[in-house]
């Protein structure tokens, strides 16, 4: 049986991170993932530059596409608005690529990689016992950074998340002409379905297109139906063999802690996805690090590490995520307003938008001032 001071269970973006940042700093740290790297993983697979700048590494040579214009639409009545910027809004990545070259930065910096499934796990005074499909690991801590339907979360007793919004993706194969035609830009068609939205993400060889859907009621809509609706209004064909992936995306926090029995939830294992934009990266980055950084900090003290942890996702993560959610409940709770609200500020929040991708602000800045101009505070 191998020891470790910390096991990151799960090596997406955030396990990756917080793996590397404890192996930098000197810590004894295990990634453990499920599935064999590099593997498929469903994911709009958008970087968008405020998550690039928190890499200290150089990421260009996995970026299918650089994205330095984005466009906001109501497609169905053509309605659009376009800003750019000096530096790419959106890098466009394979997630099997991203993630794996993540893993191999977090291993450079002396972490260990082992693949296996965590089955079981015990939870003592001292320390934390997976039973894994390689056999049994023992750490002082965990990290759990495996995802919204999270082993660890489930294994240490937290119930599960509350608010899952449903998305569907798919990688298209398109003509030269079509590829051209969606080039350099990435889309955002805020009326399908119209409580939620669809993109476009070229890729190189590829477009990369979702749907999702983000209001109260779309546990309800064929989104299935609707992406065929939104390909259609695309002028784009779907080949009876495409594969498209479903999945979900957590859009509230976890009510009853983040940290227990020494485990710590992180990403979007914690609830911590983006209400407005349903991008989950920057988020995982941030809570990564910041878990990885509490341990540092209070020298593998639980209580401590605890409290560091919770106080930093307070005063950070929860603050944003909870500005983003009342933008998000008023941008998708109705058609009409949200409508309405582009067709009369579509420039400018469009702008502000692609503002919060580069990181030069956030939803902090712009969500209760927003909402008191609607005289909705």
């Amino acid at each position: 049986m191998k020891h470790y001071d910390v096991a990151v269970v799960g090596a997406g973006p955030t396990g990756a991170t917080a793996a590397r940042e404890l192996a930098l700093q000197g810590v004894s740290v295990v990634l453990i993932e499920k599935d064999k790297l590099p593997r498929h993983k469903v994911c709009g697979g958008g970087i968008v530059f405020r998550a690039r700048t928190m890499l200290d590494f150089d990421i260009s040579s996995i970026v299918r596409s650089e994205c330095y214009s984005a466009q906001f639409s109501l497609a169905k009545n053509g309605l659009t608005f376009k800003t750019s910027r000096d530096n790419p809004i959106v890098s466009m990545v394979m997630r099997s690529e991203f993630d794996h070259f993540l893993v191999d930065k977090a291993c450079e910096a002396g972490a260990e990689f082992l693949h296996a499934a965590v089955e079981s796990a015990d939870f003592n005074d001292d320390h934390v016992l997976l039973h894994t499909s390689s056999g049994p690991v023992r750490a002082l801590f965990v990290i759990a950074a495996d995802g919204v339907k999270s082993v660890m979360a489930k294994l240490a007793g937290w119930h599960r998340l509350e608010r899952l919004a449903p998305a569907l993706e798919c990688e298209l194969k398109v003509s030269a002409v079509d590829l051209e035609r969606f080039s350099g830009s990435a889309r955002f068609d805020f009326d399908m379905p119209s409580s939620g939205y669809g993109w476009v993400f070229p890729k190189g060889d590829h477009l990369g297109i979702g749907i999702g859907g983000f209001g109260p009621r779309d546990s309800k809509v064929d989104l299935k139906k609707e992406l065929r609706a939104y390909l259609h209004v695309l002028k784009l064909d779907l080949p009876e063999d495409t594969k498209i992936h479903g999945y979900v995306i957590p859009i509230q926090p976890r009510q009853d802690g983040f940290v227990r029995k020494r485990v710590f939830l992180v990403g979007d294992a914690a609830g911590l996805a983006d209400p407005m934009s349903a991008e989950g990266i920057t988020a995982g980055l941030v809570s990564g690090r910041q878990a990885a950084t509490a341990l540092v900090e209070s020298k593998l003290d639980e209580q401590r590490s605890k409290q560091i942890y919770e106080a930093e996702l307070a005063r950070t993560l929860l603050v944003e995520v909870a500005a983003s959610r009342k933008l998000a409940k008023l941008f998708y709770s109705s058609h009409t307003v949200r409508n309405g609200l582009l067709k009369l500020k579509g420039q400018r929040l469009t702008e502000k938008m692609a503002d919060v991708f580069m990181g030069d602000t956030n939803y902090r800045d712009h969500a209760d001032a927003f909402l008191r101009k609607l005289k909705l505070r």
